[in-house]
């Protein structure tokens, strides 16, 4: 695939690795896959999640541990050329999502303001799906700008806990030695 400003990318593709574009293949241009056009976060390419007059998302699943609790950290951009100075996404999983938003005033294309964001939840299934969807409901053009979304699991509190003890009795044992 060659990719140079965008690749306007249609309901159901799988163009982006691990990815899958919402929406119906009978729309042409769901989401746009950044390349030159604007500056990612990090690499060379992002997504914008309005396609033309469209607001649209992607989604993955992975796996996951039942009762698990997780973190996704991403980063949050708009893109700058028109619509609404504010840019809202909604992330969901595992039944949980929340609502982000961006504002694109004084951005420009080569500096876009990205912002890292984290979303959490706890896994209630083997598999989990991971969506991203723009909130755009007029003139959906011109959308919220993601990019670099990490998944990871995170400790329990009780594991910290006991990271802390564990720290705690080995500096007791190390300066009880230091005084023999």
């Amino acid at each position: 695939m060659s990719l140079t400003n965008y690749l306007a990318l249609p309901g159901d593709s799988t163009a982006i690795t691990g990815w899958t574009v919402g929406g119906s293949s009978s729309n042409t241009n769901v989401i746009d896959y950044i390349g030159s056009y604007w500056t990612a976060q990090d690499g060379s390419r992002s997504i914008d999640l309005d396609g033309f007059n469209t607001a649209g998302s992607i989604f993955q699943a992975f796996d996951t541990a039942i009762g698990q609790a997780y973190r996704v950290d991403f980063w949050l951009a708009g893109n700058p050329d028109s619509g609404a100075a504010v840019k809202s996404v909604q992330v969901a999983a595992a039944g949980t999502s929340a609502d982000y938003s961006f504002d694109t005033t004084g951005r420009t294309k080569s500096a876009m303001g990205w912002v890292m964001e984290s979303f959490s939840f706890i896994a209630s299934a083997t598999s989990t799906t991971l969506s991203f969807t723009s909130l755009c409901t007029t003139g959906c053009s011109w959308g919220p700008a993601i990019d670099n979304v990490s998944v990871t699991a995170v400790p329990e509190a009780s594991t910290y806990a006991m990271l802390l003890a564990g720290l705690g009795l080995m500096g007791f044992l190390g300066r009880r030695r230091m005084r023999t």
